[in-house]
């Protein structure tokens, strides 16, 4: 087979097809394929980016969550200890009230015995007073009455 103008024509068509596609087809072509890879490399940076984010944001959201139960644990141990205090206040609030209604009983019940006391020493000098004015069958005036029931109770 040998050469011939139809081998020819069609190589230089061949040839001006690869200029042109070199020329004019691939420059866009390899831009808009760079410009994918960018796009695409970013896509992947961002992503790895939200990634560590997220990772870091759990690790965050741990350490706040134990150091909330850790406050919580501090509050609650607080609350306990101003629950036991208010307690023991109450009790010894009580104690207090306990022993000082004793003591007014203490002293109303001392109070009514020395009443008690007194009016039955009266009650026994006006019965001596009787006996010893018919004893001796004599009448003693009322201020002389009184000066010796006095004298009687004072002893």
């Amino acid at each position: 087979m040998g050469i011939n103008a139809t081998l020819i024509g069609q190589m230089i068509t061949f040839l001006i097809l690869v200029f042109i596609t070199l020329k004019f087809i691939w420059p866009p072509l390899i831009k808009t394929l760079r410009e994918r890879r960018e796009t695409i490399a970013t896509g992947l940076a961002a992503s790895e980016q939200a990634h560590h984010e997220l990772e870091i944001a759990k690790k965050r959201a741990k350490e706040v969550l134990l150091e909330a139960k850790s406050q919580a644990a501090i509050v609650i141990e607080q609350a306990n200890l101003r629950a036991h205090q208010i307690e023991e206040s109450a009790r010894e609030e009580a104690r207090q009230i306990a022993i000082r209604i004793k003591k007014q009983a203490e002293d109303e019940a001392t109070r009514s015995c020395l009443e008690a006391r007194e009016a039955l020493m009266t009650e026994i000098a006006g019965f001596v007073i009787a006996g010893t004015e018919k004893l001796i069958k004599h009448h003693i005036n009322p201020e002389t009455n009184k000066a010796l029931l006095a004298e009687i109770i004072n002893h």
